[in-house]
């Protein structure tokens, strides 16, 4: 009998052992990451930074807001953007990763280089779709997107579409 209650007590810590560590493996496997900030190295060929910080605001949405620096052919200028996104295609973990999609908005201030157009002002309305990876903390996030812009600068040669790699940090 005592050899008995003695192997009760064993599978009992064992059992308990046992599920006590997959749980601790399970709970850093699976890391929910609620906000990011990302900037685009690709920018800088084309001499635009773009700094987003992305924070989530429901259990399938976030919310990007960024800051851009633009010197491209004789222009110069600063902005700021905003994006709302929808996370598809998630599970169990909803988190800022995996596909997104969703509409944009930038304000940009611009200025020519011979002062032929000082103090213009660029708005674009658009949608971009991203494809978020998040590995150890780490963001690598492919960018397409779309833009129609609302207030056009003659001289300034718009593109409607931008491609990036957006890569950063996320916690």
């Amino acid at each position: 009998m005592k050899n008995k209650n003695l192997l009760s007590v064993l599978f009992i810590a064992v059992t308990f052992l046992l599920i006590s560590f997959n749980t601790a493996y399970a709970q850093r496997m699976i890391k929910n990451y609620n906000e990011a900030i990302t900037v685009n190295p690709l920018g800088l060929a084309f001499g635009i930074l773009n700094v987003n910080y992305e924070m989530q605001v429901s259990r399938e949405n976030s919310l990007t807001i960024g800051g851009v620096y633009l010197g491209y052919q004789g222009w110069t200028g600063l902005g700021i953007n905003g994006s709302y996104k929808w996370y598809l295609f998630q599970d169990e973990d909803k988190a800022i990763k995996g596909f997104s999609f969703g509409p944009t908005v930038s304000v940009t201030f611009l200025n020519y280089e011979n002062n032929t157009y000082n103090d213009r002002m660029g708005l674009a309305i658009g949608g971009e779709a991203t494809y978020k990876w998040i590995i150890d903390d780490f963001v690598i996030e492919p960018v397409f997107g779309i833009n129609f812009n609302v207030l056009n600068e003659s001289g300034l040669d718009w593109r409607p579409y931008y491609l990036g790699v957006n890569v950063g940090y996320a916690w």
